[in-house]
């Protein structure tokens, strides 16, 4: 693999899973004579996937790393490059440290490629199907029999389950935690249409709505929009309610996460389609108004000091200069930026 591929916050963010796929397919191509139509059918993805992973058309997934290293296994003296990129330093090792802002599915598929084991050796070598190996790498929760396994097998024998387990919260649920998932397991047990499982949804709802409120106007405030708490907390509840799998994480940690998405939806679609409307119902009058007080102060306004002056909502003004701010010309010197 020609060259040594940089990576950033442990090699697993857009940016660098881009270049790893890049790097990696580059390689398979150039020493093992392998077309993307045959890495195609070997991790099973489309070969115009493949096609975008290895033009940088496309960001690929970590399942999709995963997949190819799998498919693909690393030869040895090209480890030391890739390997960064899953967040394995280059003496090799998976170290504990390095994952605990990670959830456990990343560390424990990092000990597998730092092992140099594909998912079958993986599973052979711990006494479990291949199947358990490729789940926990997907994100379901591993139980403490397979942590136990993995410890005793691939770790140090300074590194015990208890370890493993005090780094990752995921694996330590809290009473709330344990009884939000007793609750959506029985839930589950009745069909959609089941009224006593809608009673069952509603109830779960109810008891959530103050942690839920209290999420989202804290989320609402860190993007300056207080308005869109009310808008979303109770359509997150819902879907978090209907498609949280509480096997593959937390759920207030999913809750927020919808909460998060609602709210950046929101603010989309004001981007998207409110621009227009509010410069020109609001933009040349909170304009002059902020030139004419700019004048008075000897300062620039702040938004309540124009929402005041003239009359309107303080909201609508914050609308304005940040429509303001979205119709600006971003340079192209700026790509980060961009991607953002």
């Amino acid at each position: 693999m020609a060259g040594a591929v940089k990576s950033n916050v442990q090699g697993r963010d857009r940016k660098s899973r881009r270049g790893a796929a890049r790097k990696y397919l580059e390689w398979a191509g150039a020493e093992l004579d392998m077309s993307l139509a045959d890495i195609a059918r070997l991790t099973g993805y489309s070969p115009s996937a493949v096609h975008d992973y290895r033009v940088g058309r496309r960001v690929p997934s970590w399942n999709f790393l995963l997949d190819l290293i799998d498919k693909i296994p690393l030869a040895d003296p090209d480890f030391k490059q890739i390997g960064p990129i899953i967040g394995i330093p280059r003496s090799g090792v998976a170290e504990l440290s390095r994952f605990r802002q990670e959830p456990p599915s990343i560390f424990l598929a990092a000990v597998r490629v730092a092992a140099r084991r594909t998912r079958d050796q993986f599973a052979a070598k711990l006494g479990v199907s291949v199947q358990r190996v490729q789940d926990v790498e997907r994100g379901l929760i591993p139980d403490r029999d397979y942590l136990l396994r993995v410890a005793r097998t691939f770790l140090p024998s300074t590194t015990t389950v208890d370890d493993i387990i005090a780094a990752f919260p995921t694996l330590r649920p809290s009473k709330d935690e344990l009884k939000i998932r007793c609750t959506l397991d029985r839930i589950r047990l009745y069909p959609d249409s089941d009224p006593h499982r809608r009673r069952l949804e509603n109830a779960l709802a109810i008891e959530l709505k103050p942690i839920a409120e209290k999420i989202a106007m804290s989320a609402a405030w860190k993007i300056n929009r207080p308005e869109y708490a009310e808008e979303v907390w109770g359509e997150a509840v819902a879907l978090a309610i209907k498609y949280q799998d509480p096997r593959r994480g937390l759920f207030l940690s999913y809750l927020r996460s919808r909460i998060a998405g609602l709210l950046h939806g929101l603010v989309r679609a004001d981007l998207q389609t409110g621009t227009r409307t509010v410069l020109q119902d609001y933009g040349t009058a909170v304009r002059e108004a902020g030139d004419y007080l700019y004048a008075q102060l000897g300062r620039s306004p702040r938004e309540e000091e124009i929402a005041t002056h003239l009359d309107v909502p303080v909201h609508k003004v914050a609308e304005v200069r940040r429509a303001n701010t979205a119709c600006a010309h971003v340079s192209i010197d700026h790509p980060d930026f961009l991607e953002q």
